[in-house]
């Protein structure tokens, strides 16, 4: 029985949805990869395990007319078990972003802040904040709602790894989920952070201000000698597919597509990590509400609180790290302005020195301000959040 408190997570849902997930991850637990990063050689041997025992046999079940035309949907399939047993292998936490604490985040600015104030709890982690209107990728219907994130140290810098995975709302359960033909999109990006200086914005401004990164030439495929022998000897004649058509075209204009909201999710993420990396945050461990985690809490006696404890864990219940609990309850209690005619003032973090000759840095959250015109025009400025002023 698949819990939907668990499934809305993307790690529980992918594990649940690929039947051969617990066989490849066993081969990529046995590699031990460090910061969850497997090698070349390594990544050849799940390839061939996950094609030969799990694709063809799934692949064979498809009607020919709907088989993918080309090797992209498989590199992406085993690109995304990389990353999901990475999580996993790394202690599997969440970070749960309540929809409040998540609006305010995106109307928070991230361009000043210095890269060295970021502490990222986890090397390796999820953050979820639920699926964004208007923020899709490859198509309308997936919606991105969390990322991957991996801090990968490089002979004295340090890479931030993402993988943005979206929502499919009309996917089908994950025991019908055919991961030959059932898509399932994500956009993947990697950047360097290693300098303290670098403010966010400058960072950005490299990576993001072009896209280069993605519209490089790439060689016409060929087929391969004992291919073409085969055909022949069948009175065939094989022809390249056009470059565009081809895995790594496709990629290409994906990504090209996709950059534009890449970067807004990009900020969204950041100031995650910023939320997380501030004395303010707020950020509470519990299981997934479900009238079985209730029992651990309210159960009568510590003999049902025990017994509600070891189910969950059976039921692949984990403590999941739930952020800005708060600020839904002030959301709940109609503290929000949004019924009103108004607009926001932009937030931003404030790098605050601290230390022996202040040359540390910690992030001080200064929140969006909602200024209510209705109150403005009588000259009274209202909010709904005091504005933080640590000093």
């Amino acid at each position: 029985m698949h819990r939907p408190e668990l499934l809305r997570y993307h790690p529980n849902r992918f594990r649940a949805s690929r039947d051969y997930f617990q066989a490849l991850f066993n081969r990529y637990r046995n590699c031990a990869p460090p910061y969850g990063v497997v090698c070349t050689s390594q990544f050849q041997d799940l390839n061939e395990t996950f094609v030969r025992h799990f694709w063809n046999v799934r692949l064979s079940d498809v009607p020919l007319p709907e088989r993918p035309r080309n090797t992209k949907r498989l590199g992406e399939e085993l690109s995304m078990f990389c990353h999901v047993a990475s999580f996993f292998h790394g202690g599997r936490n969440i970070f749960h972003f309540s929809p409040r604490l998540t609006d305010l985040l995106k109307l928070t600015d991230v361009t000043d802040v210095l890269w060295d104030s970021i502490r990222l709890p986890y090397n390796r982690f999820y953050i979820w904040f639920g699926p964004q209107e208007g923020w899709w990728f490859r198509d309308p219907a997936h919606l991105a709602y969390g990322a991957y994130v991996t801090e990968i140290p490089q002979d004295g810098e340090r890479a931030l790894d993402l993988m943005v995975t979206t929502f499919p709302p009309n996917a089908p359960s994950p025991d019908e989920w055919n991961y030959v033909v059932n898509d399932d999109p994500y956009y993947y990006f990697s950047f360097d952070t290693s300098s303290a200086e670098p403010t966010v914005g400058e960072t950005f401004q490299k990576t993001l201000a072009t896209s280069d990164n993605f519209n490089k030439e790439w060689p016409r495929a060929e087929i391969p000698s004992r291919a073409e022998e085969l055909a022949a000897k069948h009175g065939k004649r094989l022809k390249s597919l056009p470059r565009e058509q081809t895995a790594q075209g496709q990629a290409v204009r994906e990504n090209l597509q996709g950059l534009p909201v890449f970067g807004d999710v990009l900020r969204l993420i950041v100031n995650c990590l910023c939320y997380l990396s501030s004395p303010s945050r707020e950020v509470a461990a519990r299981y997934p509400d479900s009238e079985l985690t209730k029992v651990i809490v309210a159960g009568s006696t510590p003999l049902d609180r025990a017994r509600a404890r070891n189910r969950a864990v059976r039921e692949g219940y984990t403590l999941v790290n739930f952020c800005g609990d708060s600020l839904e309850r002030e959301a709940d209690s109609g503290v929000t302005g949004r019924e009103l005619s108004a607009h926001w003032r932009r937030g931003h973090w404030r790098n605050q020195a601290v230390g022996s000759g202040r040359s540390g840095h910690k992030l001080m959250w200064i929140r969006p301000t909602l200024v209510r015109k209705d109150k403005a025009e009588d000259g009274v400025v209202g909010h709904v959040y005091d504005v933080e002023e640590t000093t």
